[in-house]
C-alpha cells in the first residue's frame, strides 16, 4: 500500500494525535467497503462525546454501520446523512449537514475531519477512444469530481476557524490517479483532478491540513466490478488473481493502516507530495496494471 503524505521542506512540527479526541468526523461513502471499515475503525478511536456523520444513499447501509459503530463505542454520536452524491448542490449539502451539526450548538471540538470515500469505477467495459456521451461524463465527474469540492466546501465552511482546535481533510485516492491503468480512464482522470484540487487547497489554507491516503488494492465490491466490467484481458486477469491469491489487502488492513497515521499525526500538507511506502506487496502488480 502506498500512502501520500503532503509535507513542507520546513522542520516537521510535534503534534497530538488526531485519535482520542473529541472529534466531529464526516465520512463520505460510508456505506461499503474501505468507506465502512474506516467508520467502524474511527468509531473505537475517538473520545467519547465525539460526533460522527456517515454520508450515502443507501440508508439501510448506513444504519447497519451506525449500530456496529455504537455497539462498540457507545460513547461517541452517531448521525445518519443519507445524499445522492451523484446530483452535487452545494444547497444541497449545507441542507443536509446544518441540522446534523446543530443537534449538540455551542459544541467545541478538537478536531473536525472530512474523509472524502465516495467513488465509482466509471464506463470500463470499453476504451478511451469510445467515450462519446457528454451526458455519461458529465455524470461521471458529479459523483466523482464536483461532489467532493462542493461537499468539502460545504463541510469547512460549516466548520470556520474556531469550530475545532484543528481541522483536516482526508482524500482517498488511488494509484490509477498516477499510473496509466487501461479500462481506469475516467476514474484516473477524477482521482488525479483531486489529487490536485486538495494540493491546491493545502497551500492556500494552511489552517486545513491535507491527507491523501492511496489504499492500493483492495478487496472490494469496486473490485469486483472491475474484474467483471473491464474489457482489457490483462487488467481482469490481474484483478482475479489479486483477490484469489490475496495479494491484494483487505478494507479492514487499509482502515487500520490510516488509523495509524492519524494517530502518529506527524504529515503536514502542503503543495510538494512525498509517497511513503506502507506495504510493498503491490508493486509486481503495478507493472502489469501499466501494460
Amino acid at each position: 500500500m502506498y500512502v501520500y503524505v503532503h509535507i513542507t521542506s520546513h522542520d516537521e512540527e510535534i503534534r497530538m494525535s488526531l485519535l482520542g479526541r473529541k472529534t466531529l468526523c464526516l465520512i463520505a461513502g460510508a456505506s461499503r467497503g474501505i468507506g465502512r471499515a474506516i467508520s467502524l475503525a474511527i468509531g473505537s478511536c475517538l473520545a467519547e462525546d465525539s460526533d460522527i456523520i456517515l454520508m450515502s444513499r443507501d440508508k439501510s447501509a448506513l444504519e447497519n454501520v451506525k449500530r456496529e459503530i455504537l455497539r462498540k463505542s457507545p460513547g461517541v454520536f452517531v448521525y445518519i446523512c443519507q445524499c445522492d452524491l451523484s446530483k452535487p448542490s452545494q444547497e444541497t449539502f449545507l441542507d443536509c449537514l446544518r441540522p446534523l451539526m446543530n443537534l449538540r450548538p455551542n459544541n467545541h471540538y478538537d478536531v473536525s475531519m472530512v474523509i472524502h470515500n465516495a467513488a465509482s469505477i466509471g464506463p470500463i467495459d470499453r476504451p478511451a477512444l469510445k467515450l462519446m456521451n457528454s451526458e455519461e461524463l458529465t455524470n461521471y465527474f458529479d459523483l466523482n469530481l464536483t461532489s467532493t469540492i462542493l461537499l468539502n466546501n460545504a463541510f469547512f465552511q460549516l466548520c470556520e476557524k474556531d469550530f475545532s482546535t484543528e481541522r483536516v481533510c482526508v482524500n482517498i485516492t488511488s494509484g490509477a490517479a498516477y499510473h496509466a491503468i487501461r479500462s481506469l480512464h475516467l476514474y484516473s482522470a477524477a482521482k488525479a483532478a483531486r489529487d490536485a484540487f486538495f494540493r491546491v487547497l493545502a497551500t492556500e489554507e494552511p489552517g486545513i491540513r491535507v491527507l491523501s491516503f492511496n489504499p492500493g488494492p483492495v478487496v472490494t465490491d469496486m473490485q469486483v466490478e472491475i474484474y467483471s466490467r473491464t474489457f482489457d484481458s490483462d487488467i481482469k486477469m490481474w484483478s482475479r488473481d489479486g483477490m484469489q491469491n490475496q495479494t491484494f489487502q483487505t478494507c479492514d488492513y487499509v482502515a487500520n493502516k490510516l488509523m495509524e497515521y492519524l494517530r502518529e499525526n506527524t504529515f503536514q500538507s502542503a503543495s510538494e507530495e512525498k509517497v511513503v511506502l506502507a506495504w510493498d506487496r503491490t508493486r509486481d502488480h503495478l507493472r502489469v496494471k501499466q501494460m
